[in-house]
């Protein structure tokens, strides 16, 4: 087994350092860098241990902040928009989480969940959408993202630190540490969302049915891990953006949509017979899906909370404090919205609201004008399936004042809309020259004219 993770550090340090000149690529490591750092800390415990867990994330935070400075220097053009509205709006409630530990009645429970998150914040908020500057970028960026995220999880499983405990797939990396399991599942998931939402028109005869096998694959990883909110939202959003990725233009092509569905049907139930079983069966039952882990009660409370104390009805009773109310079982409320409402207030509650506003309106603007390219309309398609996914994850886990991979696809989104818009604008101007121009130009025919 020890060679195995040779093999794997010696992919990843060979990815690495190919990300350095393809940011496209460097973005795809990002996205599954907790799972890849689980996996090396399976086979290396001595990257597990709190002295040298660092040295994982400095190494890849500096490989982020070096690819984004050599593209800086090769294509300081590709950066335009990178500052827009979304940013600005994220980099506020980030700020606001900060300047709630001041009134917090739990400010250890604060601390950790903003500063000692910060470097994570930096690392997917400022750098991580650097890495795609346009939607064709994005599109090299899909079979690379399959294929490397199924690679990673394969390791995963074959390591002999992974066994079920309480029906959820684990990985122990020392003694009592396990790393993310829903982060594990919900990069399965993501496996399949990819798999389901791009076409595969031009590309290389294998490269369909390795990714049907990665699909069928990653959501078996979502069932192996017990993620069930990762694996329902999952299936939602394959089911309500597959229609939208591809246009129907004759009945053949409305049957060969159906047929794609049909084999996305085939594989979850196919991933149902392989991957569920007596190790974790009993996380898939009805009454296990039903009871949602209690989520309905934390917001329940959370609500109640707020309600009841008019004096935090505007700044929140700040950040961190929703573990006073549970009495430590719970550090946050594993909802964005109730987080935001409860910690941050009114204040808060808005400026959220305010950035899903204007992603939504920036999805449907670049939808609206990429539905009738067929090589684009499937690249904006996946990419708002994606959103639309963390988004609901955002529901049932996940901290409003550490966003990380939820808000890493909106400033995406954000961005490149912003992009699509300055181009349009460019092209326009372009083809309408200055007034003052035209006004030189007449009168020199008048000139001529009296001549």
């Amino acid at each position: 087994m020890l060679i195995l993770g040779f093999l794997f550090i010696i992919a990843v340090v060979v990815a690495f350092g190919l990300a350095l000149l393809r940011p496209w690529f460097c973005f795809v490591l990002l996205i599954g860098f907790v799972p890849i750092e689980g996996v090396i800390q399976t086979y290396f415990p001595f990257f597990a241990s709190d002295a040298n867990r660092p040295l994982l994330n400095y190494t890849v935070a500096l490989t982020g902040a070096a690819t984004v400075a050599i593209r800086f220097f090769r294509e300081p053009d590709s950066f335009r928009n990178a500052v827009n509205p979304v940013l600005v709006l994220v980099i506020i409630l980030q700020f606001l989480g900060y300047a709630a530990l001041l009134w917090t009645p739990d400010y250890p429970n604060g601390l950790a969940l903003t500063w000692s998150k910060a470097p994570y914040s930096i690392l997917y908020l400022l750098l991580t959408p650097l890495l795609i500057s346009t939607l064709p970028e994005f599109g090299r960026a899909r079979i690379p993202f399959i294929f490397v995220s199924t690679a990673v999880l394969m390791f995963l499983v074959a390591s002999p630190n992974v066994r079920f405990e309480n029906a959820r797939l684990v990985n122990y990396i020392g003694a009592g540490m396990k790393t993310g399991v829903l982060a594990n599942g919900q990069l399965g998931v993501l496996v399949l969302i990819f798999v389901a939402l791009m076409t595969y028109q031009g590309t290389r005869k294998l490269v369909f049915p390795l990714a049907a096998f990665a699909g069928l694959y990653g959501l078996g990883i979502g069932f192996y891990t017990g993620a069930r909110g990762q694996v329902m939202a999952g299936i939602l959003v394959v089911f309500l953006a597959y229609p939208f990725a591809r246009r129907i233009k004759n009945f053949g092509n409305f049957m060969t949509i159906g047929a794609g569905l049909g084999i996305f049907l085939l594989l979850m139930l196919l991933s149902i017979r392989f991957f569920i079983g007596d190790g974790n069966a009993d996380r898939w039952t009805f009454e296990s899906l039903a009871s949602g882990g209690g989520r309905a009660e934390i917001v329940g409370v959370s609500l109640a909370a707020y309600f009841s104390n008019p004096g935090s009805w505007l700044l929140g009773a700040g950040t961190g404090s929703f573990s006073e109310l549970m009495n430590n079982e719970h550090v946050y409320p594993h909802n964005y919205f109730v987080e935001a409402l409860l910690e941050l207030g009114l204040v808060g509650f808005v400026v959220y609201l305010a950035i899903l506003f204007l992603v939504a309106r920036s999805a449907y603007q670049l939808y609206v004008r990429h539905r009738e390219d067929d090589y684009l309309r499937p690249i904006v398609v996946l990419l708002i399936g994606v959103a639309l996914f963390v988004l609901l994850i955002s529901l049932k886990q996940g901290t409003v004042h550490s966003p990380g991979h939820t808000f890493v696809w909106f400033l995406l989104i954000a961005r490149l809309n912003a992009r699509d818009l300055s181009e349009e604008s460019r092209e326009l101007q372009a083809e309408d020259p200055p007034a003052e121009e035209y006004h030189e130009s007449e009168a020199m025919d008048e000139r001529l004219e009296h001549a």
